[in-house]
């Protein structure tokens, strides 16, 4: 609620593990999070990678550069 966030998104390695992943989507959205996970992109760190240029991406084009 501080911060205003209300989206996650969830890779890496821990979300290969079904236990894990289901656990904290689950608590996730139970606490108000609306949370995306990897269906397309890998669930490992390349999936970490690609969100991290989505990122970047994303913060060049509202700062226009």
């Amino acid at each position: 609620e501080a911060t205003g966030v209300g989206v996650v998104a969830a890779s890496g390695g821990s979300m290969q593990n079904r236990v894990l992943s289901t656990l904290l989507v689950r608590g996730l959205e139970k606490a108000g999070f609306r949370v995306l996970v990897p269906r397309q992109a890998p669930p490992n760190d390349g999936g970490i990678a690609l969100g991290q240029a989505a990122v970047a991406r994303r913060t060049s084009v509202e700062s226009g550069r």
